[in-house]
């Protein structure tokens, strides 16, 4: 969806505006290619996870009958 969104705001020229929305508002300079888009979307690394410390973790117990305490 995001991609879908992506798309339609930086690639495709629209018939009244005759530029795309993000050119249109200046958020983008020109009309981005669609080797343009997938590099954006690909080029960037993932966010790396972070282990929250053993003391603020959440400690449960589970009770007889499934109940969570």
């Amino acid at each position: 969806m995001a991609l879908y969104v992506m798309y339609y705001n930086f690639v495709r020229t629209h018939e009244t505006l005759k530029t795309t929305p993000a050119v249109a508002q200046g958020i983008a300079d020109h009309v981005w290619s669609m080797g343009e888009l997938l590099d954006a979307a690909i080029g960037k690394q993932p966010i790396t996870p972070h282990e929250t410390a053993p003391d603020r973790r959440r400690k449960f117990r589970v009770i007889e009958g499934g109940k969570i305490e």
